[in-house]
């Protein structure tokens, strides 16, 4: 009896590591602590039992359901641990980056000859820049 509790104690340890969401947490709690799991089956048989195994054995029972809950809870509180964690690395900000804000407009005048150049660009004409005042060395020698 007592090694049939301390190999479900491992599989459910083993199980309770494993599970890694919430959902597959609470799965693993009713198959070892719902009402068709093992412990509850032996501790429902413990009436049948001897008066002095009943006291053993249920102590052993009652040890192992508790340690159990305990690894649920810890293991529950990890998994919304790392949730929060996970949650917050989606939604982080980094707020060295500096602010660029689109501060002001184009003169109308210099939007018009834009628009200008633009279609004399899709006639076929090429744009040439150069500087808006040509020193002497380029107009006399």
């Amino acid at each position: 009896m007592k090694t049939k509790i301390q190999n479900l104690l491992k599989i459910a340890t083993f199980d309770i590591t494993e599970a890694n969401n919430s959902q597959m947490l609470a799965e693993v709690k009713a198959k070892h602590l719902g009402k068709n799991s093992l412990l509850s089956i032996l501790l429902k048989g413990l009436a049948k039992l001897e008066p002095r195994l009943r006291a053993e054995t249920g102590k052993i029972v009652n040890e192992t359901k508790n340690s159990l809950n305990m690894l649920i809870m810890e293991k529950q509180k990890q998994l919304e641990k790392d949730l929060v964690i996970q949650n917050l690395n989606k939604e982080a900000i980094d707020v060295t980056l500096p602010i660029r804000r689109k501060i002001g407009h184009l003169h109308p005048i210099t939007q018009t000859s834009r628009n200008i150049e633009n279609i004399f660009v899709r006639m076929g004409f090429v744009s040439i820049e150069g500087p808006e005042v040509e020193n002497e060395y380029n107009n006399s020698d």
